[in-house]
């Protein structure tokens, strides 16, 4: 993830503080409150919420064998 102002941290579920990489996988299903926090002596923070959703299921069962399926 990337901020406007340089310097700071970002913390929250899935999120690496080194990179700023946020990893949905690690973060799991749900909702991720992420922060950004600039250190003293002219801090600031902001938070963004990530909604994370898990994967569809696209299993086909029952399939008629005489109707045509795209690939």
């Amino acid at each position: 993830m990337t901020a406007v102002d340089a310097g700071g941290t970002w913390s929250g579920p899935g999120v690496d503080p080194v990179t700023g990489m946020f990893d949905p996988g690690l973060a799991g299903v749900g909702v991720a409150n992420i922060s950004y926090d600039i250190p003293a002596p002219c801090g600031d923070n902001d938070q963004i919420v990530i909604n994370v959703v898990g994967n569809s299921d696209a299993t086909m069962n029952n399939i008629n064998p005489l109707n045509e399926l795209c690939e």
